[in-house]
Protein backbone atom coordinates (compact mmCIF):
# COMPACT_ATOMS: atom_id res chain seq x y z
CA UNK A 1 0.00 0.00 0.00
CA UNK A 2 2.71 2.17 0.91
CA UNK A 3 4.49 1.85 -2.43
CA UNK A 4 0.99 2.55 -4.12
CA UNK A 5 1.01 5.66 -2.03
CA UNK A 6 4.28 6.69 -3.44
CA UNK A 7 3.51 5.52 -7.24
CA UNK A 8 0.58 7.40 -6.93
CA UNK A 9 2.37 10.63 -5.80
CA UNK A 10 5.31 10.16 -8.20
CA UNK A 11 3.24 9.98 -11.33
CA UNK A 12 0.76 13.32 -10.19
CA UNK A 13 3.76 15.54 -9.11
CA UNK A 14 5.45 16.48 -11.57
CA UNK A 15 4.07 19.51 -13.63
CA UNK A 16 2.83 20.23 -9.99
CA UNK A 17 3.08 24.32 -11.15
CA UNK A 18 1.70 24.23 -14.24
CA UNK A 19 -1.15 26.49 -14.67
CA UNK A 20 -4.69 25.59 -14.65
CA UNK A 21 -5.89 25.29 -17.87
CA UNK A 22 -6.68 21.90 -18.97
CA UNK A 23 -9.59 20.25 -18.62
CA UNK A 24 -12.10 21.43 -16.65
CA UNK A 25 -10.23 25.14 -16.61
CA UNK A 26 -13.17 27.25 -16.19
CA UNK A 27 -14.60 25.34 -13.19
CA UNK A 28 -11.01 24.80 -12.07
CA UNK A 29 -9.89 28.88 -12.15
CA UNK A 30 -13.28 29.85 -10.35
CA UNK A 31 -12.24 27.90 -7.99
CA UNK A 32 -8.82 29.84 -7.52
CA UNK A 33 -10.53 33.11 -7.97
CA UNK A 34 -12.03 32.16 -4.79
CA UNK A 35 -9.09 31.20 -3.05
CA UNK A 36 -7.25 33.95 -4.47
CA UNK A 37 -9.87 36.28 -2.74
CA UNK A 38 -10.27 34.99 0.29
CA UNK A 39 -6.34 35.27 0.50
CA UNK A 40 -6.41 38.99 -0.64
CA UNK A 41 -9.50 39.26 2.06
CA UNK A 42 -11.78 40.40 -0.88
CA UNK A 43 -14.30 37.65 0.35
CA UNK A 44 -15.47 35.67 3.27
CA UNK A 45 -15.73 32.00 3.26
CA UNK A 46 -19.63 32.27 4.03
CA UNK A 47 -19.59 34.97 1.09
CA UNK A 48 -17.22 33.23 -1.61
CA UNK A 49 -16.53 35.57 -4.70
CA UNK A 50 -15.54 34.97 -8.00
CA UNK A 51 -14.15 37.69 -10.62
CA UNK A 52 -16.33 37.42 -13.83
CA UNK A 53 -19.85 37.93 -12.86
CA UNK A 54 -19.91 41.63 -12.53
CA UNK A 55 -20.21 43.17 -8.94
CA UNK A 56 -21.24 41.85 -5.75
CA UNK A 57 -19.43 38.71 -7.21
CA UNK A 58 -20.66 36.63 -4.99
CA UNK A 59 -20.98 32.71 -6.13
CA UNK A 60 -22.04 30.43 -3.37
CA UNK A 61 -22.59 26.77 -4.21
CA UNK A 62 -20.32 23.66 -2.68
CA UNK A 63 -18.94 24.75 0.80
CA UNK A 64 -15.87 26.42 -0.18
CA UNK A 65 -13.43 23.70 1.23
CA UNK A 66 -10.69 23.76 -1.35
CA UNK A 67 -10.13 27.41 -1.62
CA UNK A 68 -10.18 27.84 2.65
CA UNK A 69 -7.62 25.44 2.53
CA UNK A 70 -6.07 27.20 -0.47
CA UNK A 71 -5.99 30.60 0.97
CA UNK A 72 -4.50 29.21 4.36
CA UNK A 73 -1.78 27.92 2.86
CA UNK A 74 -1.33 30.88 0.96
CA UNK A 75 -1.02 33.11 3.88
CA UNK A 76 1.14 30.54 5.27
CA UNK A 77 3.46 31.26 1.87
CA UNK A 78 2.66 34.80 1.41
CA UNK A 79 1.93 34.44 -2.00
CA UNK A 80 -0.44 32.55 -4.46
CA UNK A 81 0.61 29.47 -5.80
CA UNK A 82 -1.52 27.12 -7.43
CA UNK A 83 0.63 24.63 -6.78
CA UNK A 84 -1.38 24.38 -3.00
CA UNK A 85 -4.66 24.31 -4.83
CA UNK A 86 -3.34 20.87 -6.78
CA UNK A 87 -1.63 19.33 -3.26
CA UNK A 88 -4.96 19.16 -1.96
CA UNK A 89 -6.79 17.17 -4.63
CA UNK A 90 -3.89 15.05 -4.72
CA UNK A 91 -3.46 14.37 -0.65
CA UNK A 92 -7.28 13.98 -0.83
CA UNK A 93 -7.41 11.09 -3.39
CA UNK A 94 -4.24 9.13 -2.12
CA UNK A 95 -5.72 9.20 1.20
CA UNK A 96 -8.64 7.65 -0.10
CA UNK A 97 -6.68 4.51 -1.37
CA UNK A 98 -6.16 2.92 1.78
CA UNK A 99 -10.11 3.32 2.30
CA UNK A 100 -10.77 1.62 -1.47
CA UNK A 101 -8.48 -1.11 -0.19
CA UNK A 102 -10.15 -1.91 3.26
CA UNK A 103 -13.62 -1.81 1.51
CA UNK A 104 -12.51 -4.36 -0.91
CA UNK A 105 -10.33 -6.84 1.24
CA UNK A 106 -12.80 -8.68 2.60
CA UNK A 107 -14.34 -9.84 -0.75
CA UNK A 108 -11.22 -9.30 -2.84
CA UNK A 109 -8.49 -10.45 -0.71
CA UNK A 110 -5.61 -8.71 0.22
CA UNK A 111 -4.11 -9.29 -3.61
CA UNK A 112 -7.67 -8.01 -4.88
CA UNK A 113 -7.61 -5.01 -2.66
CA UNK A 114 -4.25 -4.59 -3.64
CA UNK A 115 -5.10 -4.30 -7.65
CA UNK A 116 -7.99 -2.36 -6.98
CA UNK A 117 -5.71 0.45 -5.76
CA UNK A 118 -3.54 0.57 -8.12
CA UNK A 119 -5.74 1.02 -10.94
CA UNK A 120 -7.73 3.72 -8.16
CA UNK A 121 -3.82 5.31 -8.43
CA UNK A 122 -3.35 4.80 -12.36
CA UNK A 123 -6.84 5.78 -13.82
CA UNK A 124 -6.39 8.34 -16.03
CA UNK A 125 -9.60 9.86 -14.86
CA UNK A 126 -7.95 9.78 -11.16
CA UNK A 127 -4.50 10.90 -12.36
CA UNK A 128 -5.79 13.87 -13.97
CA UNK A 129 -8.44 15.43 -11.84
CA UNK A 130 -7.09 14.38 -8.72
CA UNK A 131 -4.35 16.73 -9.72
CA UNK A 132 -7.27 19.59 -10.80
CA UNK A 133 -8.07 22.57 -9.02
CA UNK A 134 -11.07 21.35 -7.75
CA UNK A 135 -13.40 19.71 -4.70
CA UNK A 136 -14.46 16.79 -6.80
CA UNK A 137 -11.73 14.54 -6.01
CA UNK A 138 -11.87 15.62 -1.51
CA UNK A 139 -15.78 15.13 -2.32
CA UNK A 140 -15.00 11.40 -3.56
CA UNK A 141 -12.80 10.94 -0.95
CA UNK A 142 -15.14 11.92 1.45
CA UNK A 143 -17.94 9.58 0.16
CA UNK A 144 -15.91 6.78 -0.18
CA UNK A 145 -15.21 7.62 3.78
CA UNK A 146 -18.69 7.33 4.63
CA UNK A 147 -19.56 4.26 2.51
CA UNK A 148 -16.29 2.69 4.87
CA UNK A 149 -18.16 3.96 8.02
CA UNK A 150 -21.67 2.63 6.41
CA UNK A 151 -19.71 -1.01 6.17
CA UNK A 152 -17.67 -0.84 9.60
CA UNK A 153 -21.45 0.26 11.04
CA UNK A 154 -23.13 -2.95 9.04
CA UNK A 155 -20.51 -5.55 11.02
CA UNK A 156 -20.73 -3.46 14.73
CA UNK A 157 -23.84 -1.33 15.19
CA UNK A 158 -23.08 1.28 17.47
CA UNK A 159 -23.53 5.28 18.44
CA UNK A 160 -20.64 5.95 18.02
CA UNK A 161 -19.83 4.89 14.39
CA UNK A 162 -23.58 5.70 13.84
CA UNK A 163 -22.23 9.57 14.82
CA UNK A 164 -19.12 8.89 12.42
CA UNK A 165 -21.47 8.20 9.53
CA UNK A 166 -23.49 11.30 9.93
CA UNK A 167 -20.80 13.69 10.42
CA UNK A 168 -18.79 11.80 6.79
CA UNK A 169 -22.40 12.04 5.19
CA UNK A 170 -22.78 15.72 6.01
CA UNK A 171 -19.00 16.28 5.03
CA UNK A 172 -19.85 14.64 1.53
CA UNK A 173 -22.89 16.42 0.77
CA UNK A 174 -21.53 19.78 1.73
CA UNK A 175 -18.51 19.49 -0.74
CA UNK A 176 -20.46 17.99 -3.75
CA UNK A 177 -24.14 17.61 -3.66
CA UNK A 178 -24.13 15.29 -6.23
CA UNK A 179 -22.84 12.72 -4.18
CA UNK A 180 -26.09 11.57 -3.34
CA UNK A 181 -26.45 9.91 -7.05
CA UNK A 182 -23.78 7.32 -6.17
CA UNK A 183 -23.36 7.20 -2.21
CA UNK A 184 -26.81 6.96 -1.84
CA UNK A 185 -27.49 4.13 -3.23
CA UNK A 186 -24.65 2.79 -2.50
CA UNK A 187 -25.18 3.20 1.52
CA UNK A 188 -28.46 2.05 1.54
CA UNK A 189 -27.88 -1.08 0.22
CA UNK A 190 -25.32 -1.99 3.10
CA UNK A 191 -27.85 -0.61 5.42
CA UNK A 192 -30.51 -2.41 4.56
CA UNK A 193 -29.49 -5.62 2.71
CA UNK A 194 -31.05 -8.95 4.23
CA UNK A 195 -29.08 -11.76 5.85
CA UNK A 196 -25.64 -11.72 6.47
CA UNK A 197 -23.39 -9.56 5.50
CA UNK A 198 -19.58 -10.25 5.24
CA UNK A 199 -19.96 -12.49 8.12
CA UNK A 200 -22.41 -9.76 10.43
CA UNK A 201 -25.48 -10.28 10.92
CA UNK A 202 -28.33 -7.73 9.95
CA UNK A 203 -28.85 -5.19 12.62
CA UNK A 204 -31.88 -4.59 13.89
CA UNK A 205 -34.50 -2.26 13.04
CA UNK A 206 -33.82 0.15 15.87
CA UNK A 207 -30.18 0.02 14.49
CA UNK A 208 -30.99 0.80 10.75
CA UNK A 209 -33.56 3.24 11.93
CA UNK A 210 -30.83 5.08 13.91
CA UNK A 211 -28.92 4.88 10.92
CA UNK A 212 -31.05 6.08 8.16
CA UNK A 213 -32.26 8.76 10.82
CA UNK A 214 -29.10 10.34 11.48
CA UNK A 215 -28.12 10.08 7.79
CA UNK A 216 -31.07 12.20 6.60
CA UNK A 217 -30.30 14.45 9.51
CA UNK A 218 -26.63 14.77 8.48
CA UNK A 219 -28.59 15.71 5.04
CA UNK A 220 -30.69 18.19 6.78
CA UNK A 221 -27.38 20.14 7.83
CA UNK A 222 -25.61 20.28 4.52
CA UNK A 223 -28.86 20.97 3.21
CA UNK A 224 -28.69 24.52 5.60
CA UNK A 225 -25.64 25.85 3.41
CA UNK A 226 -27.58 25.21 0.10
CA UNK A 227 -30.01 26.84 1.75
CA UNK A 228 -27.63 29.78 2.21
CA UNK A 229 -26.43 29.74 -1.13
CA UNK A 230 -30.33 29.94 -3.04
CA UNK A 231 -30.82 32.89 -0.20
CA UNK A 232 -27.60 34.91 -1.96
CA UNK A 233 -28.36 34.15 -5.45
CA UNK A 234 -31.98 35.00 -4.97
CA UNK A 235 -30.72 38.57 -4.24
CA UNK A 236 -27.85 38.31 -6.20
CA UNK A 237 -28.57 35.96 -8.94
CA UNK A 238 -25.63 34.12 -10.93
CA UNK A 239 -25.47 32.15 -14.41
CA UNK A 240 -24.51 28.54 -13.32
CA UNK A 241 -25.03 28.90 -9.41
CA UNK A 242 -27.92 27.11 -9.54
CA UNK A 243 -28.65 23.58 -10.64
CA UNK A 244 -31.45 23.80 -13.14
CA UNK A 245 -29.79 26.85 -15.14
CA UNK A 246 -28.11 25.26 -18.23
CA UNK A 247 -27.34 21.91 -16.44
CA UNK A 248 -30.87 19.80 -17.29
CA UNK A 249 -32.17 19.18 -21.10
CA UNK A 250 -34.25 16.21 -20.86
CA UNK A 251 -34.53 16.43 -24.81
CA UNK A 252 -31.00 15.39 -24.41
CA UNK A 253 -31.93 12.15 -23.24
CA UNK A 254 -33.44 10.99 -26.65
CA UNK A 255 -29.73 11.66 -28.52
CA UNK A 256 -27.99 8.83 -29.65
CA UNK A 257 -24.79 11.23 -28.99
CA UNK A 258 -25.47 11.52 -25.50
CA UNK A 259 -25.18 8.00 -24.26
CA UNK A 260 -21.44 7.63 -26.97
CA UNK A 261 -20.15 10.90 -25.23
CA UNK A 262 -20.48 9.21 -21.39
CA UNK A 263 -19.14 5.72 -23.18
CA UNK A 264 -16.48 7.19 -24.41
CA UNK A 265 -14.88 9.01 -21.53
CA UNK A 266 -15.55 6.29 -19.55
CA UNK A 267 -14.37 3.79 -21.60
CA UNK A 268 -11.01 5.93 -22.29
CA UNK A 269 -10.41 7.80 -19.03
CA UNK A 270 -12.32 5.77 -16.19
CA UNK A 271 -11.08 2.15 -18.07
CA UNK A 272 -9.08 2.18 -21.02
CA UNK A 273 -9.93 -0.25 -23.53
CA UNK A 274 -7.70 -3.09 -21.81
CA UNK A 275 -8.92 -2.22 -18.27
CA UNK A 276 -12.75 -2.26 -19.92
CA UNK A 277 -12.25 -5.99 -21.56
CA UNK A 278 -10.85 -6.87 -17.47
CA UNK A 279 -14.25 -5.04 -16.23
CA UNK A 280 -15.79 -7.67 -18.63
CA UNK A 281 -13.91 -10.52 -17.59
CA UNK A 282 -14.68 -9.38 -13.68
CA UNK A 283 -18.18 -9.02 -13.85
CA UNK A 284 -18.87 -12.62 -16.02
CA UNK A 285 -16.40 -14.88 -14.83
CA UNK A 286 -15.57 -15.59 -10.93
CA UNK A 287 -17.17 -15.87 -8.07
CA UNK A 288 -20.74 -13.83 -7.02
CA UNK A 289 -20.50 -10.62 -5.66
CA UNK A 290 -20.67 -10.05 -2.18
CA UNK A 291 -22.47 -6.91 -0.44
CA UNK A 292 -19.76 -4.57 -0.45
CA UNK A 293 -19.43 -5.37 -4.29
CA UNK A 294 -22.90 -4.68 -4.93
CA UNK A 295 -22.88 -1.54 -3.32
CA UNK A 296 -19.84 -0.20 -5.60
CA UNK A 297 -21.87 -1.53 -8.62
CA UNK A 298 -24.97 0.74 -6.98
CA UNK A 299 -22.48 3.47 -6.64
CA UNK A 300 -21.27 3.26 -10.37
CA UNK A 301 -24.98 3.27 -11.40
CA UNK A 302 -25.09 6.65 -9.56
CA UNK A 303 -22.52 8.22 -11.36
CA UNK A 304 -24.25 7.53 -14.56
CA UNK A 305 -27.57 8.15 -13.65
CA UNK A 306 -25.89 11.89 -12.60
CA UNK A 307 -24.27 11.69 -16.22
CA UNK A 308 -27.70 11.35 -17.75
CA UNK A 309 -29.22 14.14 -15.47
CA UNK A 310 -27.05 17.09 -15.80
CA UNK A 311 -26.79 15.86 -19.81
CA UNK A 312 -25.74 19.19 -21.22
CA UNK A 313 -22.42 19.12 -19.07
CA UNK A 314 -21.22 16.47 -21.00
CA UNK A 315 -20.40 18.10 -24.31
CA UNK A 316 -18.56 21.25 -23.30
CA UNK A 317 -15.81 20.68 -25.47
CA UNK A 318 -12.86 23.17 -23.82
CA UNK A 319 -13.84 20.59 -20.56
CA UNK A 320 -13.31 17.56 -22.20
CA UNK A 321 -16.87 16.77 -22.43
CA UNK A 322 -17.05 17.76 -18.75
CA UNK A 323 -15.85 14.16 -18.21
CA UNK A 324 -14.76 15.04 -14.51
CA UNK A 325 -18.10 14.05 -13.69
CA UNK A 326 -17.26 10.64 -13.72
CA UNK A 327 -14.42 10.93 -11.32
CA UNK A 328 -16.97 8.96 -9.08
CA UNK A 329 -16.89 6.20 -11.69
CA UNK A 330 -13.06 5.08 -10.48
CA UNK A 331 -14.01 3.30 -7.72
CA UNK A 332 -16.56 0.83 -9.77
CA UNK A 333 -14.05 0.47 -12.47
CA UNK A 334 -10.77 -0.63 -9.60
CA UNK A 335 -13.49 -3.23 -7.86
CA UNK A 336 -14.42 -4.53 -11.50
CA UNK A 337 -10.37 -4.38 -13.25
CA UNK A 338 -9.46 -6.05 -9.86
CA UNK A 339 -11.71 -9.24 -10.09
CA UNK A 340 -10.52 -9.19 -13.81
CA UNK A 341 -6.85 -9.41 -12.81
CA UNK A 342 -8.13 -12.02 -10.18
CA UNK A 343 -8.91 -14.07 -12.81
CA UNK A 344 -6.46 -13.87 -15.14
CA UNK A 345 -4.12 -14.91 -12.07
CA UNK A 346 -6.15 -17.51 -11.13
CA UNK A 347 -5.24 -18.98 -15.04
CA UNK A 348 -2.11 -18.13 -14.91
CA UNK A 349 -1.40 -20.10 -11.66
CA UNK A 350 -1.30 -22.74 -13.39
CA UNK A 351 2.66 -21.55 -14.14
CA UNK A 352 2.58 -21.97 -17.69
CA UNK A 353 5.04 -19.89 -19.03
CA UNK A 354 2.83 -18.51 -21.79
CA UNK A 355 -0.06 -17.80 -19.60
CA UNK A 356 1.99 -15.99 -17.81
CA UNK A 357 4.43 -13.81 -20.38
CA UNK A 358 0.77 -12.83 -21.32
CA UNK A 359 -0.59 -11.93 -17.98
CA UNK A 360 2.64 -10.16 -17.78
CA UNK A 361 2.30 -8.05 -21.07
CA UNK A 362 -1.39 -7.26 -20.48
CA UNK A 363 -0.34 -5.55 -17.04
CA UNK A 364 2.26 -3.70 -18.49
CA UNK A 365 -0.30 -2.54 -21.17
CA UNK A 366 -2.61 -1.68 -19.25
CA UNK A 367 0.04 0.87 -17.30
CA UNK A 368 1.18 2.19 -20.09
CA UNK A 369 -2.12 2.74 -22.11
CA UNK A 370 -3.18 4.61 -18.30
CA UNK A 371 -0.52 6.81 -18.09
CA UNK A 372 -0.19 7.88 -22.11
CA UNK A 373 -3.86 8.85 -21.74
CA UNK A 374 -3.64 10.48 -18.37
CA UNK A 375 -0.67 12.48 -20.30
CA UNK A 376 -3.31 13.43 -23.29
CA UNK A 377 -5.62 14.45 -20.99
CA UNK A 378 -3.58 16.87 -19.72
CA UNK A 379 -2.60 18.97 -22.21
CA UNK A 380 -4.51 22.38 -22.25
CA UNK A 381 -6.80 23.17 -25.43
CA UNK A 382 -4.51 24.77 -28.09
CA UNK A 383 -6.46 28.18 -27.89
CA UNK A 384 -5.31 28.95 -24.56
CA UNK A 385 -1.52 28.52 -26.05
CA UNK A 386 -0.71 32.39 -25.44
CA UNK A 387 -3.08 33.39 -23.15
CA UNK A 388 -0.88 33.67 -20.12
CA UNK A 389 2.09 36.01 -22.32
CA UNK A 390 -1.18 37.83 -23.81
CA UNK A 391 -2.36 38.23 -20.17
CA UNK A 392 0.90 39.70 -19.32
CA UNK A 393 0.52 42.10 -21.61
CA UNK A 394 -3.19 43.11 -20.00
CA UNK A 395 -2.12 43.62 -17.02
CA UNK A 396 0.73 45.94 -17.83
CA UNK A 397 -1.21 47.75 -19.35
CA UNK A 398 -4.57 47.85 -17.46
CA UNK A 399 -5.20 49.26 -13.94
CA UNK A 400 -6.13 46.97 -11.27
CA UNK A 401 -8.65 48.23 -9.65
CA UNK A 402 -10.19 48.97 -12.99
CA UNK A 403 -13.86 46.78 -14.36
CA UNK A 404 -12.95 44.81 -17.82
CA UNK A 405 -15.06 43.14 -19.68
CA UNK A 406 -14.28 39.80 -21.94
CA UNK A 407 -15.77 38.65 -24.41
CA UNK A 408 -14.95 35.24 -25.46
CA UNK A 409 -16.13 31.69 -24.29
CA UNK A 410 -14.02 30.88 -20.76
CA UNK A 411 -13.68 34.26 -19.93
CA UNK A 412 -13.35 33.74 -16.55
CA UNK A 413 -10.40 31.98 -17.24
CA UNK A 414 -9.15 34.77 -18.98
CA UNK A 415 -9.86 37.07 -15.87
CA UNK A 416 -8.19 34.90 -13.68
CA UNK A 417 -5.11 34.67 -15.64
CA UNK A 418 -4.98 38.50 -16.05
CA UNK A 419 -5.87 39.27 -12.58
CA UNK A 420 -8.68 41.45 -13.41
CA UNK A 421 -11.97 41.93 -12.20
CA UNK A 422 -15.36 42.32 -14.32
CA UNK A 423 -17.96 40.19 -16.84
CA UNK A 424 -17.81 37.96 -19.57
CA UNK A 425 -19.57 37.81 -22.45
CA UNK A 426 -19.72 35.04 -25.20
CA UNK A 427 -19.86 36.21 -28.33
CA UNK A 428 -19.78 32.84 -30.20
CA UNK A 429 -20.88 29.10 -29.34
CA UNK A 430 -19.28 27.72 -26.52
CA UNK A 431 -20.67 23.77 -26.69
CA UNK A 432 -20.60 21.27 -29.08
CA UNK A 433 -22.72 22.55 -31.19
CA UNK A 434 -23.09 19.27 -33.19
CA UNK A 435 -25.24 17.99 -30.51
CA UNK A 436 -26.74 21.01 -28.42
CA UNK A 437 -28.39 23.80 -29.94
CA UNK A 438 -26.26 27.14 -29.80
CA UNK A 439 -25.21 28.31 -26.68
CA UNK A 440 -26.80 31.40 -25.92
CA UNK A 441 -25.50 34.69 -27.36
CA UNK A 442 -25.44 37.49 -24.96
CA UNK A 443 -28.03 40.00 -26.32
CA UNK A 444 -27.54 43.49 -27.57
CA UNK A 445 -28.87 45.15 -24.22
CA UNK A 446 -26.71 43.13 -22.56
CA UNK A 447 -23.28 44.13 -23.76
CA UNK A 448 -24.31 47.66 -24.11
CA UNK A 449 -25.15 47.64 -20.22
CA UNK A 450 -21.57 46.20 -19.56
CA UNK A 451 -20.13 48.45 -21.60
CA UNK A 452 -21.33 51.33 -20.16
CA UNK A 453 -19.85 49.89 -17.01
CA UNK A 454 -16.64 48.68 -18.27
CA UNK A 455 -13.20 50.36 -18.52
CA UNK A 456 -11.72 48.46 -20.80
CA UNK A 457 -13.41 45.43 -23.21
CA UNK A 458 -10.64 42.65 -23.83
CA UNK A 459 -11.20 40.09 -26.75
CA UNK A 460 -8.40 37.34 -26.45
CA UNK A 461 -9.57 34.77 -29.22
CA UNK A 462 -11.20 37.63 -31.77
CA UNK A 463 -11.33 34.86 -34.73
CA UNK A 464 -13.94 32.85 -32.65
CA UNK A 465 -16.18 35.63 -32.80
CA UNK A 466 -19.63 36.20 -34.46
CA UNK A 467 -19.10 38.97 -37.25
CA UNK A 468 -16.17 39.64 -35.20
CA UNK A 469 -14.83 42.53 -37.93
CA UNK A 470 -17.82 44.36 -37.96
CA UNK A 471 -18.16 44.69 -34.05
CA UNK A 472 -14.27 45.03 -33.64
CA UNK A 473 -14.67 47.87 -36.22
CA UNK A 474 -17.64 49.60 -34.39
CA UNK A 475 -15.80 49.38 -30.95
CA UNK A 476 -13.10 50.99 -32.45
CA UNK A 477 -14.47 53.64 -33.16
CA UNK A 478 -15.81 54.38 -30.07
CA UNK A 479 -13.35 53.28 -27.61
CA UNK A 480 -9.46 53.17 -27.42
CA UNK A 481 -7.37 50.26 -29.49
CA UNK A 482 -4.83 49.82 -26.90
CA UNK A 483 -1.55 48.39 -28.61
CA UNK A 484 -0.70 44.26 -27.49
CA UNK A 485 2.21 43.65 -29.59
CA UNK A 486 3.10 40.23 -31.15
CA UNK A 487 -0.78 39.53 -30.56
CA UNK A 488 -3.89 38.41 -32.03
CA UNK A 489 -5.50 39.71 -28.85
CA UNK A 490 -7.90 42.71 -28.85
CA UNK A 491 -7.69 45.72 -25.84
CA UNK A 492 -9.98 48.41 -26.06
CA UNK A 493 -10.09 51.31 -23.17
CA UNK A 494 -12.80 53.83 -22.64
CA UNK A 495 -11.74 57.09 -23.91
CA UNK A 496 -11.37 58.90 -20.72
CA UNK A 497 -9.30 55.99 -19.55
CA UNK A 498 -6.56 56.35 -21.93
CA UNK A 499 -3.84 54.40 -23.79
CA UNK A 500 -2.26 54.23 -20.33
CA UNK A 501 -4.73 52.13 -18.66
CA UNK A 502 -4.49 54.53 -15.70
CA UNK A 503 -8.03 56.21 -15.20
Amino acid sequence: MTLLILAGAFVRLPGLAEPLLEGAAGKQTHIAMVARNLHRGRATWTRPRVDDVGKPGYFVKEFPVVPILAAAAYSAAGEVDERYLRLIGIAAWLLALPIVAALLRRPLGPRGALWAGLWFVLSPMGIVYSRAAMNDAPAVAMSLAALAAVAAWRRRPGIGVTGLVGLLVTAAFLMKPHSAFWLGPAAALLTLAPGTTDAAPKPSTGQSAALIGTALAALGLAGLWYLHAAQIHRVHPVPGATVAEGWIAPGLLLHPGLYLEIGRQALMMVFTPIGALLAVLGTLRGRRFRTVERALMLWGGGVVLQCLVFAPRMFDDLSRGTEYYQLALVPTAALLIARGLEQVFTWSAERRPAVRATTATLIALLITGALLEARAASRPPAQYGSLLADCAQVRAATNPAADMLVLADRGGTVLYYCDRRGQTFSLAGAVNETIMEKSVAASPLQVSRALASADYVYVPFPELLTNSEAFLEDLSQHWADVPLPDSDARLFARPDVGRSGRP
